[in-house]
């Protein structure tokens, strides 16, 4: 795909952090790609062209990039621009991403992850900023170049002389054959910086605001990051050593592979596109297929949960399939933290309504971490007072009064354990039913 015909895909969205560009191909699950420093999307034109028949390829040009268009107040850090990522899935309306990064987009991904991790399917990480590795020692004296000004004209002469992109001054070390950099790449990436007066501008206070602060501060919580996560990384990266790449491996629990090209250099997805669209078509696959076992899995253990928690108010299931930190909600018996009290509160029902007992009504739905399912039943009124209810009270025992009503329960499972049981139940009707409430 030539600049031409990416060009024919770039669509613009007006957000809160400004007016920003994107091109996108194909239908499907979205899978979002993020450039680094000085390029654009046009960095995944191969992706796009390669992974569209699966996935709605959107590659977005960064604020300070391409043709991305900002004010001259609008923060462009790397946490700014992961604020601008949720801004931008927000505005077209995209709930979850297959999420993909290279070099500074690198650093931008595993903020908008950590940070959002309910909006990823899968992410994939390439040679790029982690914790304290960046800004990187080869890009000192380039850092140096533009807090000297220098970077209007260096732009300006990559324009000019396309040798000077491919050259020591500009993307050398970015490739593995830089000579074989095209004229009309050299354009794609440069020119836009050009169409606009503050363009450059917006680019230098990208590249000035560099401050490794950011990702450094985000380890514990990658920690505990379970989003399922590739690593693709180029031996040959002068920038960014592959010892990074088993950085994150070793920290990120989510990662499910580390790829190793040999001699490949930090523009990876430019240069070895087809290694890249394997790795992810694969990686997208497995993950497919993981998620269809873990859906049911999960509907397993809420079935199990349901039918001796709610069938046969058996206590006992709590410890077994409950989480540590459990939070169980529903109006009738207020929110409750913990399995102690999620246990004592089944067992004090039971005994106030002895042939308690409710069953899933039609088919359990599974998304995600999350379970959904409709349920109804009941019981009678034949043990001790109760007082325990939002309104009134059972002041007298066994009064012989019948409940029966219906609800949707909402769970949430991870690592095989109810981490969230939340319920919207039918408790006007029961209280009626009980004559806590006057009926109308």
């Amino acid at each position: 795909m030539d600049s031409i015909a990416y060009a024919s895909l770039r669509r613009h969205i007006d957000i809160p952090a400004g007016r920003i560009a994107y091109a996108e191909k194909g239908e499907g699950p979205v899978a979002l790609f993020v450039h680094g420093v000085i390029v654009n999307g046009y960095l995944w034109r191969h992706q796009l062209q390669e992974l569209s028949d699966i996935r709605r390829c959107i590659a977005v040009d960064l604020m300070g990039h391409g043709h991305t268009t900002i004010t001259s107040s609008q923060d462009v850090s790397f946490e700014a621009q992961a604020d601008m990522l949720l801004q931008f899935l927000d505005a077209l309306e995209i709930d979850t991403v297959d999420l993909v990064a290279n070099d500074s987009g690198v650093g931008i991904a595993q903020i908008f992850a950590i940070r959002h991790p309910g909006r990823l399917r899968t992410l994939t990480l390439t040679n790029g900023d982690v914790h304290d590795n960046w800004p990187p020692a080869g890009f000192a004296g380039f850092l140096d170049m533009v807090r000297a000004g220098g970077l209007p004209e260096r732009i300006a002469a990559m324009a000019r002389d396309h040798d000077v992109y491919r050259g020591p001054d500009g993307f050398e070390g970015a490739y593995e054959n830089p000579a074989a950099v095209s004229g009309d790449t050299v354009d794609a990436y440069i020119q836009p910086l050009l169409a606009n007066q503050r363009s450059v501008a917006d680019l230098e206070r990208f590249i000035l605001a560099f401050d490794p602060a950011q990702t450094v501060a985000i380890e514990s919580q990658l920690k505990g990051l379970r989003t399922p996560t590739l690593v693709v990384w180029g031996t040959g990266d002068i920038f960014f050593p592959v010892s990074w790449s088993r950085w994150l491996a070793d920290t990120i629990p989510g990662t499910r592979r580390r790829v190793e090209y040999d001699g490949a250099t930090l523009l990876l997805p430019e240069e070895r596109p087809r290694a890249l669209s394997s790795e992810l078509r694969a990686h997208w696959a497995t993950i497919q297929g993981r998620n269809r076992y873990m859906s049911q899995q999960n509907k397993d253990i809420v079935t199990r949960w349901f039918n001796e928690y709610w069938g046969k108010a058996n206590p006992d299931v709590v410890d077994e399939l409950g989480a540590d930190n459990l939070v169980f909600y529903y109006p009738m018996h207020g929110e409750l933290r913990g399995k102690k009290a999620v246990k004592d509160m089944i067992v004090e029902f039971r005994e106030v309504f002895p042939d308690l007992s409710f069953d899933v009504v039609g088919p359990l739905i599974a998304e995600g971490d999350y379970v959904v399912g409709r349920w109804e039943g009941g019981g009678t009124h034949t043990g001790p007072a109760f007082s325990d209810l939002p309104v009134g009270e059972l002041s007298e025992p066994n009064t012989g009064k019948k409940i029966h009503f219906s609800g949707t329960t909402v769970y949430r499972i991870q690592d095989g354990k109810v981490t969230e049981e939340l319920g919207q139940e039918q408790a006007l009707t029961a209280l009626q039913q009980l004559g806590v409430v006057p009926q109308k």
